[in-house]
Formats: C-alpha cells, sequence, structure tokens
C-alpha cells in the first residue's frame, strides 16, 4: 500500500496578499509560480485528493490552473472551489475545503498552505508514514505536527476522525482552536528540512527563494 492511499490535501489559496499588492501566490520563482511550487510537491507525493481554497483572486487562480494543471482537474484529482468567507481566516477556507472533499473514508487530511513555496513532497509523505504507523496499532493521533530544529511548521496533517469538527468551525475559529483541543495528543515529527518554515511572506522572501530547486521526479519512500 502507498503512504498516501487514503490521504487528501486542503490547499488554503484564499488570502489577499495585502502586503504585496498583488496576488503573491501567481508571483514567479525560477519560472514557476508559487502556487505551482506547492502544487507539484504535493501532487508528487501521491494524495488521492486536492482541494485548492480561492478567495479574492479566485479567477486569476483558477485561469492559472487550468493551463498546467488541467489535466487533474478534469480527471477529479484536483478541485478548485471559492470561500465567500474568505475574508474571516483560515479557518474559514479549512471549512470549505473539508466539505468540498469528495473521498471517503479517509485516513487523513493535509492543511497545506500555499504560500510555501520549498514544500517538499517527502514531508508530506514522512507525515503520512509516521501518522499510519501510529494508528495501525489502534492510537489514536488526531493532529500530525511537522517540526525543524524545534520549531513547528506546515503543512499539518489532520486524522480523519476530525474533517467533521473541521466542517463545523466558524468564521470566528481559528485553526489553531481545533488543534490545541488535541495537543496532548498530537504527534510531532521531526523534518530534516526547513520547507516546512519558510513561507513567502514579503519581498525580501520573495528574492531569497529564487534559488529554490526541486527534482522533477523525487524518489519517495512507500510502506507496505
Amino acid at each position: 500500500m502507498k503512504a498516501l492511499e487514503g490521504y487528501a490535501a486542503v490547499v488554503l489559496a484564499a488570502g489577499g496578499s495585502k502586503r504585496f499588492g498583488t496576488n503573491k501566490l501567481l508571483l514567479e520563482i525560477n519560472g514557476q509560480a508559487v502556487l505551482g511550487h506547492v502544487l507539484d510537491a504535493v501532487l508528487q507525493s501521491g494524495v488521492e485528493e486536492i482541494i485548492v481554497v480561492t478567495g479574492p483572486y479566485r479567477e486569476q487562480i483558477g485561469s492559472f490552473l487550468s493551463g498546467p494543471y488541467g489535466e487533474q482537474i478534469r480527471a477529479g484529482k484536483l478541485r478548485v472551489v471559492y470561500n465567500p468567507d474568505h475574508e474571516h481566516g483560515m479557518a474559514a477556507s479549512l471549512r470549505i475545503g473539508a466539505e468540498s472533499l469528495t473521498k471517503s473514508p479517509l485516513r487523513g487530511v493535509f492543511v497545506v498552505l500555499a504560500d510555501h513555496p520549498r514544500l517538499l513532497p517527502q514531508t508530506l509523505v514522512r507525515l503520512a508514514v509516521e501518522h499510519r504507523a501510529i494508528t495501525q496499532k489502534d492510537e489514536f493521533a488526531p493532529v500530525a505536527h511537522p517540526r525543524y530544529n524545534g520549531k513547528k511548521g506546515h503543512p499539518i496533517l489532520l486524522d480523519g476522525a476530525l474533517i467533521g469538527e473541521a466542517i463545523r468551525l466558524s468564521n470566528s475559529d481559528q485553526i489553531r482552536y481545533l488543534t490545541r483541543r488535541y495537543r496532548a495528543e498530537e504527534l510531532i515529527v521531526d523534518i530534516p528540512t526547513r520547507d516546512i518554515i519558510d513561507d513567502l511572506d514579503d519581498h525580501a522572501d520573495l528574492k531569497k527563494f529564487q534559488g529554490i530547486n526541486r527534482p522533477a521526479k523525487p524518489i519517495l519512500p512507500f510502506i507496505s
């Protein structure tokens, strides 16, 4: 069995990019849009389903995705949904994304931030491998959190049992309200690379990320 069988991803791409004055997710790093770097990593990881949640830039993002990711969209592997409550933050986007999942049952759902252009597919696989190892022992791992050099990062992995709770998030909630509820049972997974903590926050980050390199076809571990 592949490590990512039974796992899906909700990619949160509904931000307003106020610090940039334009949609930062479509800015290019080494010839590829920021969002493209993230989606490539998620697709290469082997998840079964990807939901991209958009906000004020939904038309731009939809137009971009219809090109290089048109095949995945037509196959139903990748779906784009709109969050009309995007101004209320990421919890509202997670709610919309969780509601839009079609695969069932799911072992887990990755909550992926779309402004992490260094995200590696190996990171998602590692989280899934560790999560599945716990659940195979009939133990509960409600939230798997990656950590680099003592600092937690993204994406987080929610156990499939928490999808209902994600759907019930209100506009006034924050995602951390959900994760803190299960802090005592949280699974911490140490990751050897910075991809989980490096986000695109300002123009200085954009320059820093220009050196990004990612193998076209990474070799990924699987579990049986």
